[in-house]
């Protein structure tokens, strides 16, 4: 009995600090942000602020830092600050539907997200979440992760000479990520930071964007993490993470919305960077550092434009942007363009939530099933990577975990669909190409 009390009363100090931590989260940002007093507004932004707090509370209890409950909570947060007093003409008042399906998604996704992660794995079964059907030596693995970073790299190259983008070229360009991870995890590291700057040169004289950085850099980070042997070291991956993070919010965000105006680098650094640019002058009230102020429109807008999309669709698509990953494998996904069209409020800030193409297909309450298959989705390969962390579970992941970190942005599921064409490069490779060198399988060896 004095077991019980004893765990109730712990349960219970929980649940009391959550409480009185999210209330005081919501004072905070209320004062902050503040958005309309009612009542109905205000009890929606507290569940939005408690999901945060239970996403970050969940994800600093998870074995590795990065991972999907603490990159997902960049969603409820982009919510819980949203605020339409920031400017009246890029941001308006949120609705109340438009705060229940963003919450309703959120929390379904979360829920099919943990369940698939909870799943248990037993010792002897670990090998069978490995996408390598035969164990190979580490030198041999260092054959096949230069012949996955070639393979990847083989679009960009013939773009560089020829200009045009080969068939397919999507699937093989997942096969660099492999390479890398690959190469990093057999303790080739040397030849994976080779990879990186390669692949950083190549990239930016081809196709180098935002998402390509992100993934490179998410890549990366989980092999570091994964090299970590105590949390003191992974926290120093994190505190790497939070510095560049905040090199790009400071720096590297303003310098490209400077450059687009077209000014130079040089000015760049010699201009009064708490100036308003004047195409916002009068319809932005910032004032907070100027270099925060492009990070924060990007990171709230895409909930006015969820709204504007609830408010304009007059049809939904019925599962077209749920099966457009798919009718790209088949090249036929530009068929489907002009009912997968995505019209923004403004077209400054032509951002969206992963809820938005979930709408369209679906509706209100129907967008949950979206919800539902990703969650299941990064569940099973955050698990993967959890239990078996391989270099290509470790390639997975980190493109899941890049698209999982851009969810409050965009849709990569479904509107890019690169963390479900990895998984498909991986088991390709695993089943065929590790075979091209003779190995033991690895189904005679479970405790590898």
């Amino acid at each position: 009995m004095k077991r019980d009390y004893g765990m109730n009363r712990k349960a219970y100090n929980r649940l009391f600090s959550f409480v009185m931590v999210s209330i005081g989260s919501l004072l905070v940002i209320q004062l902050l942000t503040p958005i309309q007093t009612d009542h109905g507004f205000l009890v929606s932004r507290f569940i939005v602020v408690c999901i945060f707090i239970w996403c970050v509370y969940r994800g600093l209890h998870e074995d590795y830092y990065i991972n999907p409950y603490i990159l997902f909570s960049l969603t409820p947060l982009s919510l819980m600050i949203y605020s339409d007093q920031i400017s009246n003409y890029f941001l308006r008042p949120l609705n109340q539907r438009t705060w229940i399906i963003a919450i309703i998604n959120m929390v379904v996704f979360l829920i099919a997200m943990t369940l698939a992660n909870r799943k248990l794995v037993l010792e002897k079964n670990i090998y069978k979440l490995s996408f390598m059907s035969v164990k190979k030596s580490d030198q041999s693995l260092k054959i096949h992760a230069i012949v996955l970073f070639i393979i990847g790299k083989i679009p960009d190259l013939i773009l560089m000479a020829t200009g045009i983008a080969i068939p397919f070229g999507h699937f093989f360009s997942m096969c660099q990520f492999l390479g890398i991870a690959v190469a990093y995890k057999s303790g080739f590291k040397r030849l994976a930071y080779v990879f990186c700057g390669l692949y950083f040169i190549v990239s930016l004289l081809t196709t180098f964007n935002k998402t390509n950085f992100l993934m490179l850099t998410m890549v990366l980070l989980i092999c570091l993490e994964g090299e970590a042997e105590t949390k003191k070291q992974r926290r120093k991956v994190v505190l790497f993470t939070v510095l560049g993070a905040l090199f790009l919010v400071v720096i590297a965000f303003p310098l490209k919305e400077f450059l687009s105006r077209g000014g130079s680098i040089n000015d760049f650094f010699e201009s009064d960077l708490n100036a308003l640019p004047a195409y916002y002058a009068g319809r932005i009230t910032w004032n907070g550092p100027m270099q925060l102020m492009m990070p924060y429109m990007y990171f709230t807008t895409p909930w006015n434009n969820l709204q504007y999309i609830m408010e304009t669709t007059r049809e939904h698509t019925y599962g077209l942007w749920l099966l457009k990953p798919l009718l790209g494998y088949i090249q036929v996904a530009g068929t489907i363009d002009a009912y997968t069209d995505l019209t923004p409020y403004q077209n400054a800030f032509n951002t969206y939530g992963f809820i938005s193409v979930q709408y369209i297909d679906f509706g209100m309450i129907g967008s949950t099933i979206s919800s539902i298959v990703l969650g299941t989705f990064v569940g099973k390969v955050y698990r993967r990577y959890r239990h078996c962390t391989d270099g290509f579970n470790i390639g997975c992941y980190g493109l899941v975990a890049c698209a999982t970190l851009e969810m409050f942005f965009s849709n990569h599921f479904f509107g890019q669909s690169y963390p479900f064409t990895i998984l498909i490069v991986a088991w390709s490779y695993g089943k065929i190409g590790l075979r091209m060198v003779f190995g033991k399988q690895l189904s005679t060896n479970k405790n590898m």
